[in-house]
């Protein structure tokens, strides 16, 4: 749901309406919010589920493919991938 009008025109009042709680980048308040992306919260906790079980499994094997040494993974890894203050409160 946005503001404004149809078209975009990059303007504040064009963008999504967030509550201000999950501004921040956190699962739990787009699980919440589910019915937003026209999605009951078991299919987006499906979906999120999905997602971070990817991540933990294939992270390896993405950073061996990347060629990241090990400085560059333990940089990384719950920084930018599988942050702990994502998944707070889900």
């Amino acid at each position: 749901m946005t503001r404004g009008s149809a078209s975009s025109t990059g303007r504040a009042a064009d963008r999504p309406v967030r509550p201000a709680r999950y501004r921040m980048s956190q699962v739990a308040g787009c699980v919440a919010r589910a019915s937003t992306y026209r999605l009951s919260e078991p299919d987006a906790r499906k979906i999120v589920d999905h997602q971070i079980d990817t991540i933990k499994t294939q992270w390896a094997d993405v950073c061996d493919q990347a060629a990241l040494a090990e400085v560059d993974r333990a940089r990384f890894w719950q920084r930018q991938f599988h942050n702990p203050y994502a998944v707070e409160d889900y």
